[in-house]
């Protein structure tokens, strides 16, 4: 996802439960906001690495959910049998 923006239209995917970010990702001033009150999103994480911490730590001090969590594929759809 490295030429977005924004990740505001993945915000907008209906079954959205779940959103892990690794690394750099563009984000837009309000999406914050919209990842912490998007209906059925229960799991937030951001793995940034080469993000600078005053970037960063206000996203997850207002996302503030449960962590979700890095797995393989194979791993998250045998979950959900």
């Amino acid at each position: 996802m490295k030429g977005l923006s924004t990740i505001g239209p993945l915000l907008d995917a209906p079954a959205l439960r779940e959103l892990l970010l690794i690394r750099k990702v563009g984000l837009d001033a309000a999406d914050p906001d919209r990842i912490r009150d998007k209906p059925g999103l229960e799991l937030f994480e951001w793995f940034a690495e080469d993000v600078p911490y005053k970037v960063w730590a206000p996203v997850m001090e207002t996302v503030a959910k449960p962590k979700a969590k890095a797995m393989h594929a194979e791993d998250w759809f045998a979950q959900r049998d």
